[in-house]
């Protein structure tokens, strides 16, 4: 307890039946604090320290009231029913929300944004990835359907396509019309047979290498692949043997034959692996070097642990080998 927290017996009037031994609690609880020898030089305290724990501290809040984030105008501070501190906001499209003080700035309004964002065409990357993916499933039919199926899924004409769309422009789909494609989609994956259709067409576009290394990259990609350690360290003993001519590629970059090359060569068909211990086996590093040889590139196998002058050694042999 701090000194401020305490009062010297000298200024204390209001002892206790007139005895200069205890006093009243600061606190209002009634109770009375006993005053002992020691108090007479470092101070009497105030009010009982374990009472001080159930007192309710005054909560302040980041924001001044009016104050604007986003759409959102904070009117009223209030505490939510988990105790945190929140706002009664007035966003400008006429909506009243409660939102935790600590979201705001993430928040900026009531769900509108999120709800217009949706509503906004897609950009240019967006409709030439989706462009790409589609050509993609239409070549290998994948959601080519049966005849009785209504065409579900069929490659149509484009003076078909026009019509439709003309005839379909400015109006919306009713519930019913929506009923209807949901209930056919239902009904055709319910069916065993069309989903082993569809399992074995996925198959068979496995074996297309131009499919298989968009799925993989955007795999590699959507997991946020990263250099590990010792990618790092490879990656700074080419970049000073051999200045910007080796590029790392093991995050997804590059795919060759259904595998992820960790370095390639700039101009030359040359690629450099790095074999952990824990993830590989020794019969992984004849395999991956039959595999890219297939491609019609030279691969060395660096394996962890391998100190760094033999390191050089053996990339300035490969190197000079392939020459």
């Amino acid at each position: 307890m701090s000194r401020k927290s305490r009062i010297s017996p000298s200024d204390l009037e209001n002892w206790v039946d007139g005895e200069q031994n205890k006093h009243i609690c600061d606190c209002g609880c009634k109770e009375y604090i006993q005053v002992l020898p020691q108090h007479w030089y470092s101070g009497i305290p105030k009010c009982i320290s374990r009472h001080n724990l159930h007192k309710p501290r005054a909560k302040k809040w980041l924001y001044p009231i009016g104050y604007k984030i986003g759409r959102l105008l904070l009117r009223t501070p209030t505490v939510v029913e988990s105790g945190r501190k929140a706002w009664v906001c007035d966003c400008e499209c006429g909506n009243e929300k409660t939102i935790v003080e600590y979201t705001l700035g993430r928040v900026q309004s009531c769900g509108c944004l999120q709800k217009e964002a949706r509503k906004r065409p897609w950009t240019k990357k967006q409709r030439e990835r989706f462009s790409d993916l589609r050509k993609d499933m239409y070549r290998l039919g994948l959601y080519k359907m049966p005849e009785n199926k209504g065409g579900l899924g069929r490659i149509q004409p484009q003076e078909e396509k026009d019509k439709r769309a003309n005839s379909l422009r400015g109006k919306k789909r009713t519930l019913d019309q929506c009923l209807n494609i949901s209930n056919g989609l239902k009904g055709y994956y319910s069916d065993p047979k069309n989903v082993e259709l569809l399992r074995q067409r996925t198959l068979e576009s496995w074996k297309d290498p131009v499919i298989a290394s968009k799925r993989i990259s955007a795999m590699l990609a959507s997991s946020l692949v990263l250099p590990n350690k010792l990618e790092k360290w490879m990656m700074c003993i080419l970049e000073s043997m051999y200045p910007d001519e080796w590029r790392y590629v093991g995050d997804g970059k590059l795919i060759l034959g259904h595998k992820c090359p960790d370095f390639i060569h700039k101009t030359r068909n040359l690629i450099i692996e790095t074999f952990g211990v824990y993830w590989h086996e020794k019969e992984d590093e004849p395999l991956r070097i039959s595999q890219f040889d297939k491609i019609g590139f030279k691969t060395l196998v660096i394996w962890e642990g391998t100190d760094e002058a033999t390191s050089r050694n053996m990339i300035k042999e490969f190197v000079e080998e392939v020459r």
